[in-house]
């Protein structure tokens, strides 16, 4: 038996030899390590304050598996680029690391200013001609991306050559089998969290972008177990909010305040004509207008959120998972 796995095992590592499928995979295994080690940036804007042992080796896991599943996705896009020619590989290779690596960094800098990942409605925002109008970019600014491409593509092609000069094809299927471990680890865990309602886990798989962890609510009911309904509230949040605490003072006299909200109407229907009791209440308030307000989305939950919690819409989702409060839930000053 044990002569027959030994035989079956050199097959796998002659074959993966024979084939250069280890030096593309050490080439995709060592661009992973780059995006894990870029990764510990995010979590410096996860705003965790209560955290725990288990909470970290989950970031672990999720960081190993998630960001494992990428480079073996870059490994098999590469060797699907193998069979075109010898230079077509060595150009895809040097061209899917460096985009690769790049959307990282970049993604790491837009999740340090507004605490969201890159998603394809900004990624058309951006690539629209409208672009140049919303987004001011100065020369030194472009300066330094164009550093950092020339940087990233470089060391790209310098790791692809380190790739090839040697072979160690026990030591990638031991990372390979690190990987699928960790990934359905993170994955049964996060699973778990969803239904128990645990809600650092759930904050930490904020962090990494494109992530799709697993969940398994009907799993957990048919099999009997009960869903917690004291949830496990950890402080913190993926948003940094509110910045400062609202403070004011408690008024002598309450006044009672009236929400009026419609979907889908425009500013310019709020008229005599099309509304004329809403129209006639307001011009008799003092402050019945408010002409400079931005609505936050143009849906009503993106709308009811950001006209409750005066930031965008699209932050939404974090605030719902970590159970953040809405500013205007404050409560008075003692001054």
């Amino acid at each position: 038996m044990k002569n027959t796995v030994k035989k079956q095992w050199s097959k796998i590592v002659d074959f993966l030899r024979n084939y250069q499928f280890c030096n593309i995979l050490q080439f995709a295994i060592l661009n992973g390590f780059l995006w894990m080690i870029m990764s510990t940036v995010y979590l410096r804007y996860v705003h965790i304050i209560q955290s725990s042992w288990g909470g970290t080796f989950y970031s672990l896991f999720f960081t190993v598996g998630h960001l494992g599943v990428f480079s073996v996705g870059l490994w098999i896009l590469l060797q699907i680029c193998r069979f075109i020619g010898k230079k077509f590989l060595n150009f895809s290779a040097v061209f899917w690391g460096g985009l690769l690596s790049f959307f990282f960094v970049a993604d790491i800098v837009v999740f340090s200013l507004y605490n969201f990942h890159i998603n394809i409605p900004m990624l058309a925002l951006f690539c629209s001609p409208a672009a140049f109008e919303l987004v001011e970019l100065p020369f030194a600014m472009i300066a330094g991306i164009v550093f950092i491409v020339i940087a990233l593509f470089t060391g790209e092609y310098f790791l692809f050559k380190l790739a090839r000069k040697f072979s160690c094809p026990k030591s990638v299927m031991a990372i390979l089998a690190v990987i699928g471990v960790s990934f359905g680890i993170f994955n049964a865990v996060h699973a778990w969290a969803a239904y128990s309602g645990i809600q650092e886990i759930i904050l930490r798989t904020e962090a990494l972008p494109l992530k799709y962890a697993m969940t398994a609510t009907r799993f957990f009911s048919k099999r009997g177990f009960k869903q917690n309904k004291g949830v496990k509230v950890y402080a913190g949040s993926v948003i940094n909010y509110p910045l400062k605490k609202l403070e004011f003072k408690a008024m002598p006299k309450r006044k009672n305040v009236i929400l009026i909200v419609v979907d889908c109407l425009r500013a310019d229907m709020f008229n005599k004509e099309v509304m004329p009791n809403m129209f006639d209440f307001a011009a008799h308030q003092p402050h019945g207008r408010f002409t400079q307000h931005y609505s936050g989305g143009n849906c009503t939950q993106t709308g009811i959120f950001s006209l409750c919690y005066g930031i965008p819409g699209n932050y939404f989702d974090q605030a719902l998972r970590s159970n953040t409060e809405a500013f205007l839930a404050g409560k008075p000053a003692n001054n």
